[in-house]
This record gives C-alpha cells, sequence and structure tokens, in this order.
C-alpha cells in the first residue's frame, strides 16, 4: 500500500505504520517504559445500588483492589462517579480526593 493512501484511510498513523513494514523507520523505540500517569478500577456492581450498605461494600473491594494497584505503582489519586448512563433524573455524583496509601504489611 502506498503510504499516502495509507494516510487517507488510516491517518498519520497508518502512514507511519506503512512506512515502518518498508523498513523506514518513524517511530522511535521506548527503552524504558514511561512512569504511568494513573490508574483505574473501572467495575459496576451489575445493577443499580440504593442501599448504602451495599454502596460501601462495592466502594471498599473496588478500593481494595484499587489500593493494591497505586501502591505497587507510587500513585496516590482516587476517584468515584456515578454511572453517566442513569436514566432517572438524579443527581450525579463525582467524587475526589488524594490520599497516601502507606506500604502494605504482611
Amino acid at each position: 500500500m502506498e503510504a499516502k493512501l495509507a494516510r487517507q484511510i488510516m491517518t498519520i498513523a497508518g502512514e507511519r505504520i506503512i512506512h515502518e513494514l518498508n523498513g523506514r523507520p518513524c517511530i522511535g523505540l521506548e527503552t524504558v517504559a514511561p512512569r504511568r500517569k494513573g490508574c483505574a478500577v473501572i467495575r459496576s456492581p451489575g445493577r443499580r445500588l440504593e442501599a448504602k450498605v451495599e454502596m460501601e461494600q462495592a466502594v471498599g473491594g473496588y478500593a481494595t483492589r484499587l489500593g493494591e494497584k497505586i501502591r505497587c505503582r507510587g500513585l496516590a489519586t482516587d476517584f468515584i462517579h456515578t454511572s453517566q448512563f442513569n436514566d432517572d433524573d438524579g443527581p450525579q455524583r463525582n467524587v475526589s480526593m488524594t490520599v497516601d496509601i502507606p506500604e502494605a504489611s504482611k
């Protein structure tokens, strides 16, 4: 495939891939992975939670998993938000906080 056609169909990324496949380097090789800027545990309980205790249990489980991930990566930001696909006219929530998580004990 011609590089110009690849660019028309697949944008600049497609053109660069064609050049790479034809032996012309244009995508830099990272020898060291860049430090992650974020981390997420994206889960949905599968149904709408009405009871506060159910929400606390669900958030507690997700926070535990997120804590494991951010501890090992040295990150410290957490946020929770309600479903953007909520059908009713109820208020949307978007809560965020920064916390320091100590190293886990074994």
